[in-house]
């Protein structure tokens, strides 16, 4: 059993995988299982404060769990309080993250950049367009797929998008600078 943020290489081609390695992608909580964790936590949350909690989380349970201490400790259980203040990515919260994106190359950090400031998914070429020149192109498909792997972009339908629990880390990282 391998749990990991980032799939291998040799797991994210389908031909690999076979009746012995099965890839299983988690998906974040729904809102009524987000709910409930956060009830067991101890937090009463109204549906808007959930919502909200939600949202920012991507319905993470590490996430929302790392949040709802931060909330108890900090704003005495106040939820409200708590997305008052509008900074989402506090303590282990945010170094959960920032894990994840000091191994980025030079590259992925602009291809993340470029994606979390564009206003709708971007296509390869759309995507290629908006980074600074000259890169090789082979550059460019590795730091994608590399980012892709750590579940940071997604592709849908030939388009390329940050990861919307991303987007608001680098949003927020950004207004404090």
């Amino acid at each position: 059993l391998l749990t990991s943020r980032f799939c291998p290489t040799m797991l994210s081609h389908p031909q690999t995988r076979n009746q012995l390695v099965h890839v299983l992608e988690l998906e974040g909580l729904s809102l009524e299982d987000s709910k409930e964790l956060l009830k067991a936590k101890g937090l009463a949350v109204n549906s808007t404060g959930l919502q909200n909690l939600h949202q920012q989380y991507a319905g993470s349970r590490g996430l929302l769990s790392q949040a709802a201490e931060l909330i108890h400790s900090i704003f005495d259980g106040d939820v409200v309080a708590f997305a008052q203040e509008e900074i989402y990515f506090v303590g282990d919260i945010g170094s959960t993250i920032a894990d994840q994106v000091v191994h980025l190359s030079a590259l992925e950090c602009q291809v993340l950049r470029s994606l979390a400031t564009a206003v709708q998914p971007l296509l390869r070429q759309t995507l290629w367009a908006t980074l600074p020149q000259p890169m090789s192109k082979q550059a460019y498909y590795e730091a994608l797929q590399r980012l892709q792997r750590a579940h940071l972009i997604q592709q849908t339908e030939g388009h390329f998008r940050i990861a919307p629990l991303l987007a608001t880390y680098l949003a927020e990282r950004a207004h404090q600078q």
